[in-house]
């Protein structure tokens, strides 16, 4: 999908959260017995929202929107690195406590150094694996779609700097978001 999709999608769902919000806010309001159609003081337009549709329009068309906006894309920015490791010794930290290294590494910008094992594609994005001492030991660094050319590019045996966003351990320690240093 095109960058110009994404944005377009983002603003689909935007509204649609915005939506759901007010529903939401409608039925309990509902349940709670309230009145739907207030009675407004003659000297009050029709038309004119009070103050507390304003803040209910704030909250369901801006605030629930940028939550989303942030929990969905911003949260998981990649930026200057939180740790420089090599594949190796975020490996061994794994290995000998997963609980001790992921309370440490994860969701935050690692930065691996290591030798390219292997190469391939998973589920529509590329990877490349660093050697991280053994054989099944090292570290996975999934690239976005865009960067496929960039992953293509690695060989075996060539050394190599990737900056990621550090997910979990499952087989290899797993980065998301990988760029080339």
């Amino acid at each position: 999908m095109q960058p110009m999709g994404y944005i377009v999608m983002g603003f689909i769902a935007l509204i649609f959260l915005g939506l759901i919000g007010y529903v939401l806010h409608f039925f309990y309001r509902m349940i709670r017995g309230e009145r739907m159609t207030e009675e407004k003081p003659a000297e009050t337009p029709e038309n004119e929202l009070n103050a507390e549709d304003k803040s209910n329009v704030l909250i369901y068309f801006v605030a629930v929107p940028l939550f989303a906006v942030w929990f969905f894309f911003g949260r998981h920015y990649v930026g200057a690195p939180d740790f420089r490791v090599n594949a190796d010794q975020v490996f061994s930290e794994y290995a000998k406590s997963e609980l001790t290294a992921h309370a440490k590494y994860y969701d935050k910008t690692v930065q691996v150094t290591g030798e390219v094992v292997a190469t391939g594609v998973s589920f529509g994005s590329p990877w490349v694996m660093l050697y991280g001492g053994g054989y099944k030991r090292g570290v996975q660094c999934f690239f976005p779609e865009k960067r496929t050319a960039e992953a293509a590019s690695m060989t075996k045996g060539s050394q190599v700097t990737f900056k990621g966003l550090m997910r979990e351990k499952a087989i290899m320690v797993v980065l998301n978001k990988c760029s080339k240093v």
